[in-house]
């Protein structure tokens, strides 16, 4: 099985974690208790966008590829507005409400009060994402080469 594919998967059942909440011992992971009625529209459409991807990024790799690419660039795209701008570049009210929020959920990183420091959950998802889109973008262009070559 391919690398990339197994990747994506990983991503997928991560983020698959947001919609029920994920709980070891006494660590959430995720926040748990929210049903999926209480989640945000967005990540739901998110997950139905990124489901509906997966058979065609296996069955058609170039259009498949293309559009997991475009999904993943453009997730990226909002991890970095909606979140990375307030870890480098703080705004108080952001950081207490972030903290209050994911204050029930498990950090490896102790959280601060002056920089938002991310859960456990949202680094480990944040680096798997960067990881897949190196390994989408790889196999596109090995896809692509094979096409022209």
């Amino acid at each position: 099985m391919r690398i990339d594919f197994i990747l994506i998967l990983a991503l997928f059942a991560c983020y698959s974690l947001v919609l029920p909440g994920f709980r070891i011992k006494k660590y959430n992971f995720v926040l748990c208790g929210s049903s999926i009625k209480e989640r945000e529209i967005p990540e739901i459409v998110l997950w139905l966008v990124f489901l509906a991807l997966l058979p065609i990024y296996i069955l058609l790799p170039l259009a498949g590829g293309i559009a997991m690419l475009a999904l993943l660039l453009m997730w990226f795209a909002v991890q970095c507005v909606f979140t990375l701008r307030f870890i480098f570049f703080p705004n108080e009210q952001k950081i207490k409400g972030y903290n209050s929020y994911f204050k029930d959920t498990h950090h490896i990183i102790k959280p601060s009060d002056k920089r938002l420091v991310p859960d456990t959950y949202h680094i480990v998802l944040f680096v798997l994402m960067i990881v897949c889109l190196i390994a989408v973008a790889v196999n596109l262009w090995q896809v692509v080469g094979q096409r022209l070559g």
